[in-house]
């Protein structure tokens, strides 16, 4: 689903990786529900990256979707099937690879999810304190393997940005 310039489209193409196939939808294919529904099923797909709205609309034309996996990212998932099979909610940014991941339905609309394996994330205030109580508003940090080396050609805000981590992180 994702195009290859988007972060996203990593999460499919490392199902080759564990000896997947990886299907690549066309710009029509990608922003047509009615092809995208039949590729799955032609196809025999197994897992996707979707987009939320998406998905939502496949859901309600077609019912659960015969796949083993469905990653939901690029924006908040507000859908009414958060515990339909094996549906996860995936939360980056552009300077890191999926660093957060949820099954979706925990029952608290705000909780971003459990850090993948090897890494960390922290929240601070503006002060850079790390905040520990839940309700404050912060800015959320990550720790770990999966983050960029800085922005392309942007040294003052790659400086800025990608500090060391001033809390222990047992990584």
């Amino acid at each position: 689903m994702a195009g290859f310039m988007f972060i996203a489209s990593v999460q499919d193409i490392v199902s080759l990786i564990a000896g997947g196939n990886l299907y690549i939808t066309s710009e029509e294919e990608r922003k047509n529900v009615d092809m995208l529904y039949n590729i799955i099923i032609k196809k025999h797909i197994t897992g996707m990256y979707i987009p939320p709205k998406m998905f939502t609309v496949m859901r309600e034309l077609y019912g659960r979707l015969p796949l083993n996996y469905v990653l939901l990212g690029g924006e908040k998932f507000k859908g009414k099937y958060p515990m339909d099979g094996n549906l996860l909610e995936t939360y980056a940014s552009s300077e890191s690879f999926i660093s957060l991941m949820h099954r979706t339905g925990d029952g608290d609309p705000y909780m971003l999810g459990h850090p993948v394996r090897g890494v960390q994330v922290f929240l601070i205030d503006e002060s850079g304190k790390r905040i520990t109580e839940p309700g404050i508003v912060g800015e959320l940090c990550v720790v770990g393997p999966y983050l960029a080396n800085g922005y392309n050609n942007l040294p003052e805000e790659t400086a800025e940005k990608f500090v060391d981590c001033p809390f222990p992180s047992g990584l």
